[in-house]
């Protein structure tokens, strides 16, 4: 899934469960369970590094901090605590940074630590024709997003 479903989804879980104790480690955790539905991924036509490949990170990652702004303009009750389940949500992606560095030179990746095997294997069915998944997931979570804000 995209970072912005991610970050969307851990700020739902703090916005439902105010509790820090029990929503970060939540969307922590929902990281894993969003990655194991099928979606995007696996595109051939998009390595990294190609322009296509930068548009879509660049989106996401702009829609990422639209949301983490939405809630500080916004700041519903424990408003802090939403950006952080939302980034704690997003964070397991930070771990194939440097599989993005090595793949912008051009290099062969390293031999993944369990960690990374663990997240390889819980996205089991990453293809491009599943791009519709993320959409409407991202659109469902941005609408649920905005109820919550909007009743903050």
């Amino acid at each position: 899934m995209t970072a912005s479903s991610h970050v969307i989804a851990g700020c739902c879980i703090a916005l439902v469960l105010p509790i820090p104790a029990l929503a970060l480690p939540l969307a922590f955790a929902s990281h894993f369970a969003m990655d194991a539905i099928p979606h995007y991924g696996g595109d051939s036509r998009t390595p990294i590094g190609s322009r296509r490949y930068n548009l879509m990170l660049g989106s996401d990652m702009a829609l990422a901090a639209l949301v983490l702004a939405s809630v500080a303009l916004r700041q519903p009750t424990h408003w802090p605590w939403v950006m952080l389940t939302g980034i704690a949500a997003a964070s397991p992606d930070v771990t194939w940074l440097p599989s993005f560095v090595r793949g912008l030179r051009h290099q062969s990746p390293r031999p993944r630590n369990w960690f990374m095997r663990f997240h390889a294997w819980v996205q089991w069915c990453e293809r491009p024709q599943l791009a519709l998944v993320e959409v409407l997931w991202l659109a469902v979570s941005v609408c649920v997003l905005a109820v919550f804000l909007s009743n903050k």
